[in-house]
């Protein structure tokens, strides 16, 4: 079968638009530089790799037959690769799938754009790739696949690259021994785990919740808690909440830049309504009392007075959790130990 290849245009481009990087999470090749062969050439080591194939037929990966020729050999289809990296995508669909190969294509243009726009500046936790986002992906875990499996999903969310090797690192970690974990003793007979581009959840069928209480008692666990207080090192806001929905414990650990996406990516977190907003919903309240924690984002510029009016708000969502966290953003430390005063039994946090 006639493959639709690239053309030396496109192959061109999608060269330049990463920078002559290659796109792998983790892969520090740069493709391209000289040649001994003469003072004029050049050495190219990379390849324009495809996301869907270039044809069908045995073999092939990632092929989608509704595709025209002209989508298969455009630019839409392509990354960019070093030699090694583009032959091993080429290999397994199952690991690298589409929307993974699309993550990293997007990732690796917006690095090599704040490269060369700000030079080769250190790029963890820049605000760019932080709202980007990680690369989604869904992985089931299996008792005897876990430490390998998770391993290489975190590795391919590219968090590494976005928020650093010590996040990485705790997360991989804690994933590892909370599904062995539910696995081994929970009674779950399967864990998944999804990476959004915010948020990292996880969903298993065992027989209860996490239970973050004695997971942070060091006298109370074992390897699961000594990763769970690693990754609340890592984390400048852990956001971490747990509940159990329809007979499925899920865990929700956001990687977030701001106060504000809590939200939006985890169903325990909620904004504090202010004096125009109405109260929240008993379906909202009914969600809130199937977590562990629930999180109270404060408005901004929060000041001394505004205690009694927050005191007062508060008291609808305590009645329904006895686990509450309000969130100030941006106080000064007198206004944060006043509120850690005034609030009684309600965790007060800045970030």
């Amino acid at each position: 079968m006639a493959r639709d290849n690239f053309s030396p245009t496109v192959k061109a481009a999608l060269a330049k638009r990463a920078g002559y990087r290659c796109s792998f999470p983790g892969c520090p090749a740069t493709t391209v530089g000289p040649s001994d062969e003469s003072s004029t050439a050049t050495s190219n080591t990379g390849e324009a790799a495809h996301i869907n194939s270039a044809s069908g037929g045995k073999g092939a990966r990632r092929h989608d037959p509704s595709l025209s020729p002209e989508q298969r050999s455009s630019i839409d289809n392509g990354v960019w690769c070093c030699n090694v990296h583009a032959e091993l995508i080429d290999t397994d669909e199952v690991t690298y799938t589409v929307g993974l190969l699309k993550s990293w294509r997007r990732l690796a243009e917006l690095k090599a754009k704040i490269r060369q726009s700000h030079g080769n500046i250190e790029l963890v936790r820049h605000p760019e790739l932080t709202s980007l986002g990680i690369a989604p992906d869904t992985v089931s875990v299996s008792k005897d696949d876990g430490n390998e499996k998770i391993g290489r999903a975190v590795e391919y969310s590219c968090i590494r690259e976005i928020w650093g090797k010590p996040l990485a690192g705790a997360l991989r970690d804690f994933l590892i021994e909370h599904s062995r974990n539910v696995l081994s003793h929970g009674q779950a007979s399967a864990v998944e785990i999804k990476f959004s581009n915010h948020c990292v959840e996880i969903n298993d069928n065992g027989a209860g919740p996490l239970d973050f209480a004695v997971l942070n008692d060091p006298d109370r666990s074992r390897g699961g808690g000594m990763a769970y207080r690693e990754l609340l090192v890592t984390l400048r806001l852990s956001g971490i909440s747990a509940s159990r929905e329809d007979g499925i414990n899920k865990v929700y650990i956001p990687l977030i830049s701001s106060a504000k996406e809590l939200p939006k990516v985890n169903p325990c977190a909620v904004f504090l309504s202010s004096d125009n907003d109405p109260q929240h919903t008993k379906e909202e309240l009914q969600l809130l009392a199937m977590c562990d924690r629930v999180y109270v984002i404060a408005p901004d510029y929060t000041c001394f007075s505004d205690s009694d009016k927050y005191e007062k708000k508060l008291v609808q969502i305590i009645k329904h959790h006895p686990n509450v966290t309000i969130v100030l953003q941006d106080v000064t430390v007198g206004v944060l130990n006043y509120f850690r005063k005034k609030l009684q039994g309600v965790e007060v946090v800045a970030w």
